[in-house]
C-alpha cells in the first residue's frame, strides 16, 4: 500500500493517487458503516458513537471524501472556503489538512 506520508516528487502525484487502492479503501468504509448500522438497530449507542469516531478519524474516510469531491459535477466550484482542488499537490495538501488534530470542518455550502 502506499502512504500519502511516502509521496516524493520521483514518482508525481496523480501517478500515486490513481495507484491507491480504492476498492481497499472502500470496503475499509463500508465494513465500518455496516458496523454502526449494527450497533445502532442493537440499541448500542456508545459502541456506535465509538465506531462513528473511528470512521471520521480513518484515512480511508477521507480517501474516499476527497475523491467524491473531485470527482462530482461541481468540482470546478470553489467551496465555502474558497478553495479549489484542482492538482493532485491540493489533494495530498487537503488531506494531510483532515488529519489535523485541529481542524475543524465548515458549514455545508448550499
Amino acid at each position: 500500500m502506499i502512504s500519502f506520508y511516502d509521496v516524493d516528487g520521483r514518482m508525481g502525484l496523480k501517478n500515486v493517487w490513481d495507484l491507491l487502492d480504492w476498492g481497499k479503501h472502500i470496503q475499509i468504509v463500508s465494513r465500518i458503516q455496516a458496523r454502526i448500522v449494527k450497533a445502532v438497530k442493537n440499541g448500542l449507542k456508545q459502541t456506535a458513537r465509538g465506531l462513528q469516531r473511528l470512521l471520521s478519524n480513518s484515512l480511508a474516510a477521507k480517501l474516499i471524501a476527497i475523491k467524491r469531491v473531485i470527482s462530482n459535477s461541481g468540482k470546478r466550484t470553489p467551496g465555502v472556503d474558497n478553495i479549489l482542488i484542482d492538482t493532485p499537490r491540493k489533494r495530498w495538501e487537503k488531506l494531510k489538512n483532515l488529519n489535523l488534530p485541529e481542524y475543524k470542518a465548515k458549514p455545508l455550502k448550499r
